[in-house]
């Protein structure tokens, strides 16, 4: 064993356990996720745009140390996009001529997160539709 094994292993150890710490987190946000949305009903929009805002101003306004923001806010990107979809159904049609998933198709997977159902449609009118009757939550 050389000389740095000892206090690497003990750190990772620190590693494992604020892993186990940050998971118990999520599991205990999900939970009141799932008591809001029984509290909301089923027949409720599950996204609000000024709430994920205020959460992520929040978050950036405490931020500090070198772990760099952009990635703490994808990361919470991905945890709002899991937890709307706790609450119930929720999928984006996205803008994609030709079939092109393009930018807009980039922007809306950054923002819905990478796990939400999307949908490429050939034309503007052809999104709202899929809001419309139900087959997706926002059109992009």
């Amino acid at each position: 064993m050389s000389a740095t094994q000892g206090p690497l292993d003990t750190l990772r150890r620190e590693i494992d356990e604020i892993d186990a710490a940050i998971h118990d987190l999520l599991m205990r946000r999900c939970e009141v996720v799932e008591q809001i949305a029984q509290v909301k009903g089923r027949n409720r929009i599950n996204i609000r745009p000024a709430r994920e805002t205020e959460i992520l101003r929040r978050l950036a306004e405490r931020h500090q140390g070198r772990f760099p923001l952009p990635v703490l806010a994808r990361i919470w990107r991905e945890m709002l996009s899991g937890f709307t979809q706790l609450q119930g159904p929720f999928a984006v049609a996205v803008l994609a001529p030709d079939g092109q998933r393009g930018l807009l198709w980039d922007l809306a997977r950054d923002h819905y997160g990478s796990n939400t159902p999307m949908t490429a449609v050939g034309a503007p009118m052809l999104a709202l539709r899929a809001v419309i009757d139900g087959t997706a939550t926002v059109a992009v």
